[in-house]
């Protein structure tokens, strides 16, 4: 065995256990990754994995067809190229790489999704991490992986600082580019937005730019253009992760949209509440029986069961 193979198994390795690692592992993983640049190589070839499998299928039917039209005289190919062409584990996308390095740099990007209610943590090849939210959809770019679109949902992204190679977020008509930090967007119907919590981004819509640093905000309105600028408190950044939620004069549509992506509540609202605007904080205990008759204190509505689901009405 090689060392190429050798670090390529390991990169397997952990890509197979970083869904379930706790801070310890994501602890022995960022080591790992800095222990040579060979390592974070490896890795960044993984990242894209699950769109080589796609790819593999094709190029095991193409295989298949060539073989049936191929001279009965030649030799089968070996049991190693039938195992790759079956392509239905990680390391199978990983020897495909190893294999097949015309395919690193496809257009395809990798293509992370989570179901409402879900989340996911994902280990970028350069050393970023990405906590992807409840019901939300991320494709990253395969060549660099320092290119990200957020299609739907919310993020938290850290990102291993290159003076060289900027880190950038794109979203809707929006882009958020990595000046060194720690940051949050979230690309819901009703807006995009950006959270700081350490170091600054740079945020650009249109005509209209906003450098942002820790505890600032940015705010890209879909029924409007530009971008405003506003505060908030570090531990609110990422405040999904800890079932703790922070609205400002948002409309109750929107604050029950998010709820029911990120913690897959299912509330359903009654007639003349979806533009009711909502400020403040929901803390919330993941006990939908408690957390909903809270959330209709806080907005001021009843609640009932309706279904699998909740109900918010207007107080008579």
């Amino acid at each position: 065995m090689t060392d190429g193979e050798t670090v390529l198994d390991q990169a397997v390795a952990w890509h197979l256990r970083l869904p379930e690692a706790d801070e310890a592992g994501w602890l022995a993983f960022t080591n790992w990754l800095e222990e040579s640049p060979l390592h974070a190589e490896a890795y960044d070839r993984l990242a894209f994995a699950d769109g080589l499998l796609a790819q593999s299928e094709t190029l095991a039917a193409v295989a298949e067809r060539s073989k049936d039209s191929a001279n009965d005289n030649l030799p089968a190919p070996g049991r190693g190229f039938a195992w790759w062409v079956g392509g239905a584990s990680v390391a199978a996308a990983a020897a495909a790489v190893a294999l097949l390095p015309g395919l690193v740099r496809s257009t395809a990007p990798a293509i992370y999704e989570t179901a409402p209610g879900m989340s996911r943590t994902i280990a970028l090849g350069d050393g970023s991490r990405v906590e992807l939210s409840g019901g939300s959809r991320l494709l990253v770019d395969t060549a660099t992986s320092r290119v990200a679109t957020l299609e739907r949902g919310e993020a938290l992204f850290h990102v291993r600082h290159d003076p060289a190679h900027s880190f950038t977020v794109k979203t809707g008509d929006v882009a958020v580019q990595d000046l060194g930090t720690v940051f949050s967007v979230s690309h819901d119907p009703d807006a995009v937005r950006v959270a700081v919590a350490e170091g600054s981004v740079s945020v650009s819509r249109q005509q209209r730019k906003l450098t942002l640093g820790p505890g600032q905000t940015a705010l890209a309105s879909a029924a409007q253009g530009g971008l405003t600028a506003g505060k908030t408190a570090l531990a609110d950044v990422g405040g999904w992760r800890n079932r703790a939620l922070t609205f400002q004069g948002a409309p109750l549509s929107a604050v029950v949209e998010r709820l029911n992506r990120l913690y897959a509540l299912h509330i359903s609202l009654g007639p003349n509440l979806s533009d009711r605007p909502f400020t403040g904080m929901v803390q919330l205990t993941g006990d939908a029986a408690r957390d909903v008759p809270h959330l209709a204190a806080l907005t001021g509505t009843t609640w009932r069961r309706d279904g699998e689901g909740w109900r918010l009405s207007s107080v008579d």
